[in-house]
Order: structure tokens, then C-alpha cells, then sequence
């Protein structure tokens, strides 16, 4: 919903093998032809007579200690993407198009080996500096070698970056065969060089950066909240990207440390817009006045997005992990059926695949399923069966494998909805003699723990692209394993799976991404390194009736930055 999405932004775009060598030209399209030609005017899903103003607010649960969002340590405030522009801006209502922002225009070489950007001149920080070739170059060198260890790694096939002239930069690549690289470069924000000469960047900071974007940061009250406030001398305001966007004078995203706090706060008006994501929540805690007289707004809008794989995740450093026979126990004693019954309220949908909802899913791998009687009965024999094989004995109630150690689970939280999800998985387990628990921690202790990889069993998103790509480097890749803060939460170490992803980043025709993607999936899913949960395929929001926006929506974003108030 917000510009700070721009990673997941990043995932949903595509290249291949059909896109054309060029000239520079205004976008770039990964995957057919442009949708908006050159001088477009803007989106299409915008209303460029939207009225301007007005102050809106946005709850987020948890806190922030950092205005840094670009390191591993600390947790950055929400919306700090408001200030920076990138050197090019997607569009919503597109799966594979960028059109230039910072950069007036763009090229890709014809042998696929490097791309440049012929830079604004026009462009300017909030301080009034011009955006010149020299801060995107020491953007990227920034990044690789003091930014969160991802950058290092998503962009480890740049070979180097010239400067042209003050306005035109060129990324050489090692080679032509990183799909994504290019995409990446693409969405690169851009970083002031002068106003770092004093800053320790590896350090958090709550000292508001400066940036171009069409926001500044005007209050910060630490793990309170964070205001903006709209730049009226936006040197990019009358681009054909931002016509009709950025319309509120101000937004604040007020933090809470409780998520039921956090909803009685939005019931009670103390802000703007809640998208709810607990099924719970949007069948019960929502029959108030304040919608039934209007004053609210609640409504569920279907979108085109391919479901992220939320799943219980095994972390495969723990040695216990390393037998498929006890995942594939552990996976036998979840009770999704129940749970769909008695807590969802019937209304998600048992997610079954990396890649759900796309035709890049592998369809024959069936997950097993209970009446939902609460018993889950036949799953648990059928578990008990497979410990009973595998050398797993019970002791007094405790389960141990074949080498005499107890197993003892931790499932690691942060969010205390969490705990009548697991509570009743606990319970069957119970049964297996497994012994299990609910680890609940703050949110700092949380990161840091998932940052070094401390944990049994959370629970991890895996947002998927519209077209498979880089993210699957970054997920499952055996080079990731030990990069702090990484991805590779499962801890996989497969070469078969290396391969795959390998020939995925390499693919060449639609059909062929198609096969290799099933058969990953296959891999993955056949290996249970995770019990997949479940999914919705709407956005589920409520919003107080100050808003208008536009008639037309995009498939791929609620495109909160195009709403005004009415």
C-alpha cells in the first residue's frame, strides 16, 4: 500500500530472453511492449484532479529505533521510502514495466552486458543539490559495502560503474546471465554523497536523512510515531509517474506495542486505514456503529497478486531437523482443517504450493488433511507410524531418536495472535510425545534472533514474483545460508535446488520458466522443509470515510498513494 513496498515492487517484475535490445528510451519493458507510450501523461489508475491536503494516519504495531532502513541493525520506522526517489518508478497496473524518474531515459546494451541512465538535470535534493552521476555511483558502493549484506549479494554481478558525465552513469555487468540484475538497478534509490561525508552509515540513526522524494520527515517521536510532510517544491511532482499521486499534505504512521490496542485504537478513529490480515479480527471485532452508520468503511477487494508461501518453518541448522522423517511427523500433526473451522471462520484457502495461484505451481503434491473434528486422528497414527520406522522411541511420554536425545521444539514468536494457532498444533504434538512450547519475545529480541538464525520453528512470508526470479536466489540458494540477516531462513543446502534455481535465473522462453519452476516446487515441497498455512486472495480493509479515489484500480496494489481526501 505504501511507496516502502518497493522490494516487494521489485520481486513482481520479470525478464527475458523477448526483450529487445534499444536506444535509450523513456521505460523499459522485462516482459512484451510498453504499456504507456513515450509522453504519457499519467497512470491510468490515478485521477489527476485528485485535491491535495489533509493529514492521514496509519497504525503500525511494534516500535522503531532507527531512520537508517537501508542496514542490518535496528528497526526502521514505516514510510521512510517517502523521501527518496529511485532512478526509475513502476506501475501498478503493469507486471513488467519501469519508466524513468531520476532517470530521464534508459538502456540496456544489446548484448545484455550493461545498462545506463541519462540522469535529470532537473533533479534536485530537498537541500537543492542536483542528483548528478557522482551520488548514484556512491549510492551503490554504499550500499555493497556498508548497507544490509542483501546488497552485496543481490548485486554481486556488477562489475563495475563509470561515469559518462555529470549526467549519464553505466553498470557493466560479469555477465549476461543474472535475469534480475538489471531490475535491481533499476529500482536503485538514490543517496546524497555530500551529506554522508560525516555519517557513520553502518550505524542507526534517528537523525532525519535527506532525500528527494516527495516527502520529508517532520516528527519523530522514537517507537512513538513518524510524520512527513508533502515537499510542495517536489522537483518531480509533475512527472507523468506522480501525476495524481502523493495528494496528503501529511501522513503518520502511529505505532502501538499491542495488537489488540491497535485495533480498538482504529475502531475508536484514533487513525486512518487498517488493512486486517486475522481472520478472527474481520469476522468479529468490526460490528460496530461507526460502520453501520457509515463513518467506517470495511470492504474485501479481490487482486491479481500470486499468494506468498506463509508457512511453519524448520530451521535446518538445527540438527534434529536434518531427518525428513520428523518433518514429515511434524507436518502430519497440524491440523489446518480445524483451525479453518474453529478460528478462520472458512475463510482462507490451505496454501499447497511456492508458487499458489500462478501456472508456475507444481499441482500433484497433496498436503494431508483431517476431518477437523479436533482429533486428527489418522494423521497422528500415520505420523506415529513414520517415527516408529524411522528408530524414534517414547520414553515416559518423551520422544527420542535413535541416538537417545529428547526432542524438544520451540516455536519463536512475536505476535501474540499467534498463540491460539499453535496452541492446539502443541496439543497434537503432545501426542507424538514431542515436547513443544511458545517462545514469546519483543520485537528488537525477535530480529536479532532471526538476523543469527536463533530459532526452531517460525513462522516466515516468502512473497513470490508474478514471474519467478531472484527472490529464489535469496530464499532458498545454498550460498545464502550464512549471510546475517539473509533470507535462506530455512537453512537449505541442496544442490539440486541450487541447480534449478540456477537454470530459473537463466531460462530463456515462458515454457521453459513454467517446467523448471514445477519442478522446484516439487523439490521443495517433497523435502517438507516447511508446513505451508494458508492464504487469502483479497485485501481485506477498512478505512474511515474521508477518502475518494480513483475509479479505476490496478490489479497489483491498493495504490493507497493515488487516495485523497474528499
Amino acid at each position: 500500500m505504501l511507496k516502502n513496498l518497493l522490494i516487494i515492487t521489485i520481486l513482481l517484475i520479470w525478464s527475458n530472453s523477448s526483450f529487445a535490445s534499444q536506444d535509450f528510451k523513456h521505460g523499459i519493458s522485462i516482459f512484451g511492449d510498453l504499456k504507456y507510450k513515450e509522453n504519457f501523461k499519467n497512470f491510468d489508475y490515478v485521477n489527476i484532479s485528485a485535491k491535495k491536503g489533509g493529514h492521514v494516519k496509519f497504525g503500525v504495531e511494534g516500535g522503531f529505533n532507527s531512520l537508517n532502513q537501508f542496514i542490518l541493525k535496528g528497526i526502521s520506522a514505516s514510510g521512510l521510502s517517502y523521501i527518496y526517489d529511485s532512478l526509475t518508478e513502476g506501475s501498478d497496473d503493469e507486471i513488467s514495466s519501469r519508466y524513468g524518474l531520476v532517470a530521464s531515459t534508459i538502456k540496456l546494451s544489446n548484448d545484455k552486458m550493461s545498462i545506463e541512465f541519462k540522469l535529470r538535470k532537473n533533479a534536485y535534493f530537498h537541500d537543492g543539490k542536483k542528483i548528478t552521476a557522482d551520488d548514484v555511483i556512491f549510492t551503490f558502493n554504499k550500499l555493497i559495502n556498508e548497507g544490509h549484506p542483501s546488497y552485496k549479494m543481490n548485486f554481486r554481478d556488477v562489475k563495475s560503474v563509470e561515469k559518462i558525465n555529470d549526467y549519464h552513469v553505466k553498470f557493466n555487468f560479469k555477465n549476461n546471465k543474472n535475469r534480475d540484475l538489471s531490475i535491481l538497478i533499476y529500482s536503485l534509490p538514490v543517496l546524497q554523497k555530500h551529506n554522508y561525508k560525516k555519517i557513520d552509515f553502518q550505524k542507526t540513526s534517528m537523525i532525519p536523512p535527506l532525500g528527494s522524494g516527495p516527502y520529508k520527515i517532520s516528527e519523530v517521536k522514537a517507537n512513538k510515531s513518524i510524520t512527513y510532510e508533502k515537499v510542495e517544491s517536489y522537483w518531480a511532482k509533475d512527472l507523468a509517474v506522480n501525476m495524481g499521486r502523493y495528494n496528503f499534505n501529511k501522513i503518520t504512521f502511529d505505532y502501538y506495542h499491542d495488537a489488540n490496542v491497535l485495533v480498538e485504537a482504529f475502531k475508536s478513529q484514533k487513525y486512518d486505514f487498517r488493512q486486517e490480515n486475522v481472520a478472527r479480527n474481520w469476522a468479529n471485532l468490526y460490528n460496530i456503529e461507526a460502520i453501520k452508520n457509515g463513518e467506517i468503511t470495511k470492504e474485501e477487494i479481490k487482486h491479481s497478486l500470486p499468494a506468498p508461501m506463509q508457512a511453519f518453518i524448520f530451521n535446518m541448522r538445527r540438527q534434529k531437523f536434518n531427518d525428513i522423517n520428523l518433518r514429515k511427523a511434524i507436518t502430519l500433526a497440524f491440523d489446518f482443517e480445524w483451525l479453518r473451522k474453529n478460528i478462520f471462520y472458512n475463510s482462507y484457502i490451505r496454501t499447497n504450493s511456492y508458487f499458489a495461484n500462478s501456472d508456475f505451481g507444481y499441482k500433484d503434491f497433496k498436503l494431508p488433511k483431517s476431518l477437523g473434528d479436533g482429533f486428527n486422528r489418522s494423521n497422528l497414527i500415520e505420523a506415529k507410524n513414520i517415527l516408529n520406522k524411522s528408530g524414534y522411541k517414547i520414553y515416559k511420554n518423551n520422544l527420542y531418536d535413535s541416538k537417545n536425545q529428547l526432542i524438544e521444539i520451540e516455536f519463536l514468536i512475536d505476535q501474540k495472535t499467534f498463540e491460539m494457532i499453535i496452541a492446539p498444533f502443541i496439543n497434537n504434538l503432545k501426542k507424538l510425545g514431542i515436547k513443544a512450547k511458545i517462545k514469546f519475545v519483543e520485537e528488537n529480541q525477535y530480529q536479532t534472533r532471526i538476523n543469527n538464525y536463533d530459532y526452531d520453528i517460525i513462522t516466515a512470508v516468502f512473497p513470490q514474483a508474478l514471474i519467478p526470479g531472484f527472490e529464489l536466489y535469496s530464499y532458498f540458494h545454498s550460498s545464502q545460508i550464512n549471510i546475517k540477516g539473509g533470507r535462506n531462513l530455512v537453512g537449505i543446502n541442496n544442490i539440486a535446488i541450487d541447480d534449478l534455481i540456477n537454470k530459473i535465473l537463466k531460462s530463456n522462453s515462458k515454457n521453459e520458466l513454467i517446467l523448471l519452476s514445477k519442478d522446484l516446487d516439487k523439490k521443495l515441497l517433497e523435502e517438507y522443509y516447511l508446513i505451508p498455512q494458508w492464504h487469502n486472495n483479497s485485501y481485506r480493509i477498512l478505512y474511515r470515510n474521508i477518502f475518494a479515489m480513483p475509479k479505476i484500480k490496478p490489479n497489483y496494489a491498493l495504490a493507497i498513494d493515488s487516495w485523497w481526501i474528499k
